[in-house]
């Protein structure tokens, strides 16, 4: 939105959307970062690792309860069981 603007959406704005553009950019974008993440997933994981609110907390996953102790490479969360 432009500055002090304070918008959810583009038709909020007014601006006309063509939806089969705005759909072909989004696809563009989402095979882009997944491309980026197949070669380097190291960027992202640090910020999953850095932003979760499950890391340090008590989880449930399956039959196993413990705590979240971290995300491994693979994007696997890591639990310490009792």
């Amino acid at each position: 939105a432009p500055t002090g603007v304070p918008a959810t959406s583009l038709a909020a704005l007014g601006v006309p959307v063509p939806r089969a553009e705005l759909a072909a950019r989004f696809l563009d974008a989402l095979f882009l970062g997944l491309e980026r993440l197949a070669r380097d997933p190291g960027p992202l994981l640090a910020r999953v690792r850095a932003r979760s609110a499950t890391l340090g907390r008590r989880v449930r996953v399956g039959d196993v309860e413990g705590l979240a102790t971290g995300i491994e490479d693979s994007g696997a969360l890591v639990v310490r069981d009792d």
